[in-house]
């Protein structure tokens, strides 16, 4: 089976991994941390610490415990099982019954298709009219909130898909201010696809993605840089998929996120790199000029050599980064 679901989690079985674990044309592989108590599946693959420190993959040493980022290691073991597509899926999302349904990540689909002129597209305006909230999503820069209104839906048009992100019902995916001002939401998004113009930049997380094996290297999950961890990744992912000329896709709801607790005021504070450097981020990202024949991970090493100039990326990230592309080279 070439289809991998990958969760990683610190808390006990919860309902939204017992259903990926029944997905019987799928595999399941979840990832441990230090908290997480041991997980019994029916189906799928529990990696505990020790489980993934006999991997053999060199960036695991530089993962933190208790830290996010170990999902990069389901990733990589999805990678090394054969994976031609793989799901980022987070423990509190609660698959519906579309969800793995007609996935369109490796194929060539036409769909209604969004741009913007001032090249930053917010998938949540695109559905402003289900509610009266003012809402968007994480990682949408603040001070292009604005400009939301230049966004176009255009006519169809065939794409080939390398990530397809599909949205939530009850709690969407905005930032903390956000969050903040107009929350608690209770929403239900409408069953629409919009193909994302690849000249444009539109954040999507990891919690209920699906990616294609070939843009796998830029799907790694960052470090140090907070809540922009799996947004900035979406940024370089989609600067990649720009030279290739594959896009992204959003379709309606196909999870219910039953949100964890969470502590806004340390969400706002874990926001904070985006909110002050994203810019730079994408202006970087805009700038460079790839090579006729540069392959994924070539991009993704020249991206992350450029990165590595900035002063608010540290020293650890770079060289995880790196790792991490010593790994994926031996399966990719």
């Amino acid at each position: 089976m070439e289809k991998y679901i990958v969760i990683t989690t610190i808390n006990k079985t919860t309902e939204a991994v017992k259903l990926y674990d029944r997905k019987k044309d799928w595999n399941l592989i979840v990832i441990g941390d230090k908290k997480t108590p041991n997980i019994k599946l029916r189906n799928g693959i529990y990696l505990s610490l020790k489980d993934q420190s006999k991997l053999g993959f060199k960036c695991e040493k530089k993962i933190p415990i208790n830290c996010y980022q170990r999902i990069n290691i389901g990733y990589l073991a999805a990678l090394k099982n054969g994976a031609k597509m793989i799901a980022s899926i987070d423990d509190d999302n609660i698959p519906l019954k579309n969800w793995g349904k007609n996935v369109s990540v490796n194929k060539k689909i036409k769909s209604k298709f969004i741009t913007s002129s001032n090249k930053f597209v917010d998938i949540l305006y695109a559905h402003k009219n289900i509610t009266n909230k003012n809402i968007w999503h994480r990682g949408f820069p603040i001070d292009q909130l604005h400009n939301r209104y230049k966004q176009k839906i255009k006519l169809k048009k065939n794409c080939i898909i390398d990530v397809e992100a599909g949205l939530w019902n009850t709690e969407p995916d905005v930032d903390a201010i956000c969050r903040i001002a107009n929350g608690p939401f209770n929403l239900k998004f409408q069953n629409k696809k919009f193909i994302i113009d690849n000249n444009c930049f539109s954040p999507f997380d990891t919690q209920n993605i699906i990616f294609s094996r070939r843009i796998l290297p830029s799907m790694c999950v960052l470090f140090d840089i907070g809540r922009m961890c799996d947004i900035w990744a979406s940024f370089i992912t989609q600067r990649i998929m720009r030279e290739l000329n594959s896009y992204l896709l959003f379709t309606g709801p196909t999870v219910n996120h039953i949100r964890n607790e969470h502590n806004l005021t340390q969400d706002l504070f874990e926001e904070e790199l985006g909110l002050k450097y994203t810019d730079q981020l994408i202006k970087i990202l805009n700038n460079i000029n790839f090579r006729k024949n540069d392959g994924v991970l070539k991009m993704y090493k020249i991206i992350i050599d450029k990165m590595s100039e900035l002063n608010f990326v540290n020293s650890r990230m770079n060289i995880f980064q790196n790792y991490w592309l010593d790994d994926i080279s031996k399966y990719y």
